[in-house]
This record gives structure tokens, sequence and C-alpha cells, in this order.
């Protein structure tokens, strides 16, 4: 049996055609312009903790200060315990519905909720 390969050899030569047009750049000089743009600033640093952390942090503030288990919080606010892992170690979004829901299971003010958020 004899199968017939296409002929993939202009495949591995193009890229190179292309980095000697100079229609490319190698990898070498794009990590050292981005490592450049790294050291210098170039590029945005977020300095500090991000909003979602700051109100995870709060909500684990306020659970504490109350004796309950993540699962309790979540079945008295109507949200899936891992929804609350996430907002708790700040990586999910909540809405203002789970806020709302939030702070009524936690019996606490707005202000409280959302401490330098």
């Amino acid at each position: 049996m004899h199968y017939e390969l296409p002929d993939e050899a202009h495949l591995l030569r193009y890229p190179f055609q292309r980095l000697r047009q100079g229609k490319t750049r190698p990898l070498w000089a794009w990590l050292s312009h981005a490592m450049a743009g790294m050291l210098t600033g170039k590029y945005p640093v977020t300095h500090g903790a991000s909003p979602l952390s700051k109100f995870g942090k709060n909500l684990v503030r306020l659970r504490s200060g109350l004796p309950i288990t993540q699962e309790h919080l979540a079945e008295l606010a109507e949200i899936h315990p891992r929804y609350l892992q996430k907002l708790e170690s700040g990586k999910a979004h909540p809405s203002l519905v789970v806020l709302s829901k939030l702070r009524a299971a936690l019996k606490c003010e707005w202000n409280d909720l959302l401490k330098q958020v």
C-alpha cells in the first residue's frame, strides 16, 4: 500500500523565508523586547490588592466574626458553596443580587461588606 503525502516542505521553509525577508522577528528578539518593557515599566503593573481580593477578605472577616462555615453561609445566602469559595478568594465577580443575599445572610451593613473595595 502506498500513501501519497502532501509536499509539506514549503511549510517548514515558510517561517525561515519570512524571517530572511525581515517580516517576522526571531523569538529571542521578541523575548528581549518583552523583558526590556517589563524592566523599564513600559507595561502596566498593578500595585496593591485588587478590589475582588479586598471584598473576599471582608467576606472572610465578617463570616469569621459569626461562627459559621462557608457551607452554612452559602446555604443562608442561597448560593453554591464553591461560588462562595471563589468569592472569598477573589476569583469571582459577585452580582448585585448575590451581594444583597450575602449582606442579608451576614446581617451586616453595606459599608462593612464593601469596606476599602
